[in-house]
């Protein structure tokens, strides 16, 4: 297998490529993964769009704002040990407002 394009996506984002794709065609791996992000990955399309360009609008990285949307923080923690190891963190005020964001996506 050759790989083409690299790019950094959210499990919503996955889930939404194995859509289209026959079952018959994936390997045990990829049903499990599909049938994995079906069952934990249920969001409004529009909803989704809405948070993740407010994310991108706090100037984040691809990986952390995938981050963010894989583990949906719940509280402040959660999004201070998302940033831990990073060289950079986003502010209290970003802080509260991606945990509004998450709140928002998992309603």
């Amino acid at each position: 297998m050759k790989i083409l394009k690299e790019d950094v996506i959210s499990a919503f984002e996955a889930k939404n490529h194995f859509k289209d794709v026959d079952d018959e065609s994936l390997s045990f791996e990829q049903k499990i993964t599909k049938d994995f992000l079906n069952k934990y990955y249920n969001f409004d399309e529009k909803i989704y769009s809405e948070v993740k360009s407010e994310l991108e609008k706090m100037e984040l990285k691809p990986h952390q704002i995938a981050m963010i949307l894989n583990v949906l923080p719940e509280d402040e923690m959660q999004v201070k040990a998302i940033f831990a190891k990073e060289r950079t963190s986003p502010s209290e005020e970003d802080i509260k407002k991606i945990v509004e964001l998450c709140i928002k996506l998992k309603a």
